[in-house]
């Protein structure tokens, strides 16, 4: 490779890393939290009626 693949190769890598830093936070803070025990059944069997 020549100096100058090697700076944009180095450049790439640095982009891509902070773009899984990136990831990393987005998708920590699309978790979508646990549902308790006790809902478990009705979002296994979800019913139209509401109460």
């Amino acid at each position: 490779m020549t100096a100058e693949e090697k700076a944009a190769f180095k450049e790439m890598q640095a982009t891509v890393k902070k773009q899984a830093e990136s990831i990393k936070v987005l998708e920590a803070a699309a978790k979508q939290p646990k549902v308790p025990t006790w809902a478990e059944q009705a979002c296994i069997n979800p019913s139209r009626q509401v109460c």
